[in-house]
């Protein structure tokens, strides 16, 4: 009896070591990923790193890697370093190694820089202007009322009609708004003024062009980058690096508002031919 006894105490001892040995082999999983932030807003060229934390830290592999849902709008590195390219909206995702199956993710929105001028009215102004690549590049010339960049001998703007109740573009004809989103459109008369008359202006002589710098000390710089308008010759571009037309979205009598600049001169009640082919500095809608 004792005998048996002791024989299943054996078993049951082997056992209990077996299963032991079987908890202690099963791998530790993932049971969630932690990322430094869920949501991010960032201007184009912007560069970011997201961290990651996992748990719980013994697990047997704590590897990750990152893909985007959109690399035309965000790229995301190795390292988990996002890039923002254009305007839109991205999903950052954090995917466990380990078969776990777990996740995490972070929402990017991408959109064009803008300043905060600290101006009375809150506009914000774009960093560059349509098409350019950094502030002090002119970008592409928008014939008033035209969405597409000017061409010499096209019809460059719709019939528009000035309407005292009625005497701003349209969104649908706004190359600010077409070309870079709702949040977006070209300054409107009274906001040239105010960016004329609120901040510094001081001419850059090497970039050819005003710093303008507001209230608060913040500045934008707009390049002297002059216009476009045909003649037998084809298509010409006057004035650049010595003058700066920048088209409003507002209609007078005879054509639209503009912001006009040289060196010794800036006028904020200027107009011109709005078939010629003028720069653009979107402003943020209110």
């Amino acid at each position: 009896m004792k005998k048996t006894l002791y024989m299943l105490a054996l078993v049951i001892c082997a056992l209990s070591v077996i299963v032991s040995c079987g908890d202690d082999d099963e791998p530790v999983k993932v049971s969630s990923i932690t990322l430094s932030a869920t949501e991010l807003s960032m201007f184009i060229g912007d560069n970011l790193t997201l961290k990651a934390t996992v748990a719980p830290s013994n697990a047997e592999n704590t590897d990750y890697i990152w893909t985007t849902s959109s690399n035309s709008v965000a790229t995301v590195s190795s390292s988990g370093t996002v890039t923002a390219l254009a305007v839109g909206s991205a999903v950052i995702t954090c995917t466990a190694k380990d078969g776990s199956g777990v996740t995490a993710t972070c929402n990017i929105t991408v959109d064009h820089e803008y300043v905060d001028l600290s101006l009375p009215s809150g506009t914000l102004w774009a960093k560059t202007n349509i098409g350019a690549e950094k502030e002090t590049d002119a970008g592409q010339y928008f014939s008033w009322g035209m969405t597409t960049p000017y061409k010499y001998n096209e019809a460059n703007n719709p019939l528009y009609s000035y309407d005292a109740n009625n005497n701003e573009l349209k969104p649908s004809d706004d190359a600010a708004t077409v070309n870079w989103g709702s949040n977006w459109q070209t300054p409107d008369w009274e906001q040239q003024v105010e960016l004329h008359v609120k901040c510094t202006w001081t001419w850059d002589e090497t970039n050819q062009g005003y710093t303008v710098t507001g209230p608060n000390g913040n500045s934008i710089f707009l390049p002297a980058a002059g216009y476009h308008n045909g003649n037998n010759n084809g298509d010409c571009l006057w004035d650049f690096g010595s003058c700066g037309y920048y088209m409003s979205r507002t209609l007078t009598l005879n054509s639209a508002y503009a912001l006009y600049f040289r060196q010794d001169y800036i006028d904020h009640n200027a107009w011109f031919n709005y078939y010629y082919g003028y720069t653009v500095r979107p402003v943020r809608v209110k």
